[in-house]
C-alpha cells in the first residue's frame, strides 16, 4: 500500500499540474488483492497536494452510518476550503454487504434514508431518524 500511495501521490500531482480542475475517487471493501485507500483519510491527506482542484469520492452509501457520514464530510469541507463533494452510490458486490451485516434487498430504502438524514443533519438543528 506504501507503494500504492506514492504512485497516487504522484498521479494526483500530474493532473493537478495538467491542468485538471478535479478528480473522483471510488470506495470498495474487502478488495484483497486491489486494496483501496478509504476516502475519508485520503482524501484528508490530499488536500495540500491538490492546489485548487475539487476533489469527489463515490461512496457506498447504504453501508454508511449518517451521522458519521455527516460529520467527516463536514469536516473535510473546512479543512479542504469546500473542495470535496460525494459521488452517492448503492454499491453491488454482495460479499460487502456480507461483512457489514447488510441485506442487499434494502439497499434503495437505506440509500434513501441516509440521504434524506444528511439533508437534515446539515440544515437543521435538532433532528431525529429512523433507519
Amino acid at each position: 500500500m506504501q507503494e500504492r500511495f506514492a504512485e497516487l501521490l504522484e498521479w494526483v500531482h500530474a493532473v493537478r499540474d495538467a491542468g485538471y480542475d478535479h478528480f473522483t475517487m471510488g470506495q470498495h471493501y474487502l478488495t484483497a488483492p486491489f486494496q483501496q485507500f478509504q476516502p475519508v483519510p485520503l482524501l484528508a491527506r490530499l488536500i495540500p497536494e491538490t492546489g485548487s482542484m475539487q476533489m469527489y469520492s463515490t461512496l457506498i452509501v447504504p453501508l454508511q452510518n449518517p451521522v458519521e457520514l455527516a460529520e467527516s464530510w463536514a469536516s473535510l469541507d473546512v479543512l479542504s476550503g469546500g473542495r470535496v463533494g460525494m459521488c452517492l452510490a448503492l454499491g453491488y458486490r454482495d460479499e460487502e454487504y456480507a461483512a457489514f451485516g447488510v441485506d442487499p434487498k434494502t439497499r434503495l430504502r437505506r440509500q434513501r434514508d441516509t440521504i434524506e438524514t444528511l439533508r437534515r443533519l446539515w440544515t437543521e438543528d435538532d433532528v431525529t431518524a429512523e433507519g
